[in-house]
């Protein structure tokens, strides 16, 4: 079969049903798109499967294109696939030359699922030959007998097995039709300069383990060395002494949407003390903030068209540490800052974080989800990252206290009452644009860091099929989502890329930025000012999340230059069968590495590592 069998392979076998009789539906994430992408990339030309990867007699034929193109999450992906249908219906109809096999299978996809069952599938798809890249031989027809495409998409099972099995072979016959043998095609170049290995070789120790999820790690710089760490899952959890603390600081894990186990963009996704936490006499003293994902619950105050329920909403709260115990929080103290309406469940952002200098709480936001910036809950014009009318594939910028405590301050209140406008923030003036907004043209970013030195912000936006990037945030700069993705022209229909021969001085490129041939999704880290290890004064150290396998690797890279290296690991390398979910700064600078061996917020895989060391090895 083409590259199109083999999605449809992939959704005939991507399902079965619980114990109890009901159908379960796996996951989607953004990587899903770029995976159908690369695997249907040569029929989206034409009907000769030319690019594609043909299977005849039980032997493969191999192509190095496909095969260049072929990630290791890839099968994981799309076996997992069930959220953006309208997307994933428009990829697959570039493979089939039958309009109505298309239509057919639309009728079905069309209406985007909310809610469904996480899958408890492990499958990940055809072995790969290491050494030579070719998928190994197998059937790709074989699966359970109980598998049917209703459980790869929510809401399916109310079509008959009948009309699945009508659609499937519409589908089918038209892509057997196109099957034919040919030369293979060269090997793609990437679009930019591959990661190398540096000289520097780091030492990693463990300082937690048995976590889930974990994503972020700091402290309040109370003087106590106590080290916060957010789980993913909804807890916020101290480690003092080497030890977690048996009873969680914060847990609002009951206040979440359902998570789904295999994978999942929502949940606890970040949280910052404020600037004054140790001032007993600051407003600010002893209070946290949260940005957590919650079910819809009433109006948001930002909203954005949409013609489905929305999937959740982004809520930011307010929190008092207890006035007795010093190790958790007081619920009753919870109060609701900001709302937001969010379309899909992906492309969240979700990082906060104070600015020592203006002692505001900047907050990532992704565009909604979905692929290209487009569909339900997306401007149809210009996509969200470029609707300043919208606050979603932006970073915001906000005075979060009460403005009841604030009296004096020059900056305005908020519509909803509940927090303070920046008077410095660059759309204030512009009456049609949000207020809050501090930068905007991004996809997802999801990790963000300030360099205290420097007074720098640093952003981690994952790109989509092609380019990750590192961008600095300077006030009002638009970095070009849907427009461009990195320094490449982004075609929003396809999710193609072109080289940028007369860039926009009015978009802002990134400072460094690094292909898929590299990588799958960006996690943004810090610039180390510790001293524990001197050779990585001045350095950025970030990373990325690794594929389906788990290949976590961490990056280093002295901003101004935009050249990207990766660090030695040495014999016993800690990252292997690992997913890179974040990084954790202390009160003393020194930098921290989260990872996990599942990709999703499910297990006790979870590890903090400190790194405590580093030599240079030429």
């Amino acid at each position: 079969l083409s590259a199109g069998g083999i999605l449809l392979t992939g959704l005939l076998q991507s399902s079965h049903k619980t114990d109890a009789g009901e159908t379960e539906n796996p996951f989607v994430c953004a990587r899903s798109f770029g995976a159908a992408a690369r695997l249907t990339h040569a029929a989206k030309r034409g009907n000769d499967s030319r690019r594609g990867l043909m299977m005849k007699s039980n032997k493969t034929v191999t192509n190095p294109y496909l095969l260049s193109r072929w990630r290791p999450g890839d099968w994981f992906l799309l076996r997992s696939s069930w959220r953006c249908c309208p997307y994933f219906c428009r990829t697959i109809h570039g493979a089939v030359s039958s309009h109505k096999a298309t239509e057919a299978l639309r009728t079905i996809l069309v209406k985007r699922p909310h809610r469904s069952k996480p899958c408890s599938t492990t499958s990940h798809g055809p072995p790969i030959n290491l050494s030579t890249g070719e998928i190994m031989k197998m059937n790709h027809m074989q699966s359970n007998s109980k598998s049917n495409i209703t459980a790869f998409f929510p809401r399916i099972s109310q079509v008959t097995t009948t009309a699945v099995a009508v659609v499937s072979l519409l589908l089918l016959t038209s892509l057997i039709g196109s099957v034919t043998a040919s030369t293979p095609t060269p090997t793609p170049t990437p679009p930019v300069p591959l990661i190398h290995q540096g000289s520097i070789q780091v030492r990693l120790a463990t300082v937690a383990s048995g976590l889930t999820a974990p994503l972020e790690l700091t402290s309040p710089a109370d003087g106590s060395g106590r080290l916060f760490i957010n789980q993913q899952t909804g807890q916020i959890l101290i480690l003092e002494n080497g030890s977690i603390l048996p009873t969680p600081f914060l847990d609002v894990s009951s206040r979440l949407v359902p998570l789904m186990p295999e994978y999942d963009e929502r949940g606890l996704l970040g949280f910052a003390f404020h600037p004054d936490f140790n001032n007993a006499s600051a407003p600010g003293f002893h209070k946290i903030y949260t940005y957590t994902s919650e079910p819809v619950d009433g109006p948001a105050d930002f909203t954005v068209p949409d013609l489905s329920p929305f999937d959740h909403q982004a809520v930011i709260a307010e929190w008092q540490v207890s006035a007795t115990n010093p190790d958790v929080i007081d619920p009753s103290t919870r109060r609701e800052v900001m709302r937001i309406d969010e379309p899909q469940f992906n492309h969240n952002g979700g990082k906060l974080a104070f600015r020592a200098t203006d002692h505001y709480l900047y907050l990532s936001l992704g565009d909604g989800g979905n692929a290209n910036d487009v569909g339900d809950g997306h401007n149809p014009n210009k996509g969200n990252g470029q609707d300043k009318t919208n606050v979603l594939g932006k970073l915001l910028r906000i005075d979060p206290l009460d403005p009841a405590l604030t009296h004096g301050s020059p900056d305005p209140i908020s519509a909803n009452g509940k927090y303070r406008i920046p008077h410095t923030n660059p759309f204030l003036a512009q009456p049609r644009a949000v207020h809050e907004i501090f930068v905007y043209g991004l996809r997802n970013p999801f990790r963000f860091s300030f360099d205290p030195t420097l007074d720098q912000l640093i952003i981690g936006d994952v790109g989509q099929n092609n380019i990750e990037e590192i961008d600095l945030g300077v006030s009002g700069s638009n970095y070009g989502w849907h427009l461009k993705e990195g320094t490449f022209l982004f075609n929003p229909d396809d999710g193609t890329i072109t080289p940028d021969p007369n860039p926009d001085p009015r978009l802002v490129n990134p400072v460094a930025e690094y292909s898929h041939f590299d990588g799958i999704a960006v996690i943004g880290g810090f610039t180390y000012r510790g001293t524990l290890v001197p050779l990585l004064a001045n350095r950025y150290i970030f990373g990325d999340l690794g594929g389906n396998a788990g290949s976590a690797r961490l990056f280093h890279t002295y901003l101004g230059n935009g050249a990207i290296f990766e660090f030695q690991m040495g014999q016993h390398n800690p990252l292997l069968g690992s997913f890179l979910k974040g990084f954790g700064q202390d009160d003393s600078g020194e930098l921290y590495v989260m990872i996990d061996s599942n990709i999703g917020p499910s297990g006790t895989g979870g590890k903090v590592l400190k790194i405590i060391g580093a030599r240079d090895q030429p």
